[in-house]
């Protein structure tokens, strides 16, 4: 008897339930109905490197301002820019990988002169201003121009366990190559890869 009385209280509960339930979908109740509807797609990006260190985002894609000048600034071959550093920051590091770091620089080159970056239309907001008669030098911390070929190490560094490994550091600057420079944006740009011994 006991077991009948549970039974129907039981249905009685599912049936309220169920009544409930519907009357949420039901157009005549007057409540609003769930609507569903494609957002869009979240992308998210990163990379684990097989290496004893990672470059920071901030010295992996950075922007170098190296000022402006007119042209006169720039009248001879040799005439140079003030110098701007900047600098590659190395972060969780693990010693028992490899025990140093070094930078190899690659970019276009000056026709007249191999040794600076060439200012690159492609690096311009409007190529038909493009300066010439300049180029860009890259130092290493002792002052000596950086080769631009890809593959000379610069500023081998200790590794350090963690985030404190020293900042390779260098320098660049506008160097005149013709002694006729024109007037125009003067952008370049040179891509690096690290190696590690």
């Amino acid at each position: 008897m006991k077991m009948n009385k549970i039974v129907i209280a039981l249905g009685a509960v599912m049936a309220l339930t169920a009544g409930t339930a519907n009357a949420g979908s039901d157009p005549a109740s007057g409540a609003a109905s769930t609507i569903n509807a494609t957002g869009g797609t979240v992308h998210f990006k990163g990379k684990i490197n097989a290496t004893p260190c990672a470059v920071s985002t901030k010295s992996s894609d950075q922007t170098v301002n190296l000022g402006e000048y007119t042209t006169h600034h720039f009248n001879e071959a040799g005439a140079v820019g003030a110098k701007h550093s900047f600098e590659i920051k190395l972060l969780d590091c693990d010693t028992s990988v490899q025990k140093t770091a070094a930078a190899m620089f690659s970019g276009i080159t000056d026709a007249d002169k191999s040794d600076l970056l060439a200012i690159n239309q492609e690096d311009s907001t409007d190529s038909s201003e493009t300066a010439t008669g300049v180029g860009i030098r890259i130092m290493d911390k002792n002052g000596a121009t950086v080769k631009l070929d890809g593959a000379t190490p610069v500023d081998s560094t200790t590794i350090l366990d963690g985030d404190v490994t020293p900042a390779l550091q260098f320098t660049a600057q506008y160097v005149g190559t013709t002694g006729k420079a024109t007037g125009g944006e003067a952008n370049s740009h040179a891509d690096f890869v690290m190696q590690y011994n």
